[in-house]
């Protein structure tokens, strides 16, 4: 009998069903680590913007607005979209897009405006939270004080704040 190199047909078969089984046993879950991940990418730029913009307004000593991007240029409506950072005269001083299904973000805040602004001194002038509601993942929220802190809830933490108001998500 002779040596032969390689594989037969059917042992080739039986290796590509083993490898299809195992991407299909897998799929879900990286399905649950992209929804985190965009949860997690969207409550730092939220963070970061938070803090640019208190940042300018001490640096700069004149008003900051943020605000949900309609266009490059002007306030929009929905946080889904991105945001936009204003400075003196509405100037943009950062545009961020990003692409969420509508009504993903929201803001509950003092007053009835869809903005936040900071006072030269760093101190916000409307304060409440962000809720990041990214489908199939847990919600987050972004929360600021009066002084403009921002810290970041999860209904998951044992230390979640009491009496705040139901999830949107």
């Amino acid at each position: 009998m002779e040596d032969r190199a390689g594989y037969t047909l059917a042992e080739l078969f039986i290796a590509l069903a083993l490898v299809a089984t195992m991407i299909m046993l897998a799929l879900p879950g990286l399905g649950n680590w992209r929804q985190r991940n965009d949860a997690e990418a969207v409550t730092g730029l939220l963070q970061q913007a938070l803090t640019a913009a208190r940042s300018a307004s001490l640096l700069n000593a004149s008003n900051i607005t943020l605000c949900p991007a309609g266009n490059a240029l002007q306030c929009g409506h929905d946080w889904s979209s991105g945001l936009l950072l204003l400075g003196a005269q509405d100037k943009v001083l950062l545009h961020h897009h990003w692409n969420l299904p509508p009504g993903t973000v929201h803001w509950r805040g003092s007053g009835n405006r869809n903005r936040l602004r900071f006072a030269p001194g760093g101190m916000p002038l409307e304060y409440g939270s962000f809720e990041i509601c990214i489908p199939g993942g847990a919600p987050r929220r972004l929360i600021i004080n009066r002084r403009g802190r921002v810290r970041v809830h999860s209904p998951a933490d044992p230390g979640a704040a009491q009496g705040q108001e139901p999830s949107r998500c």
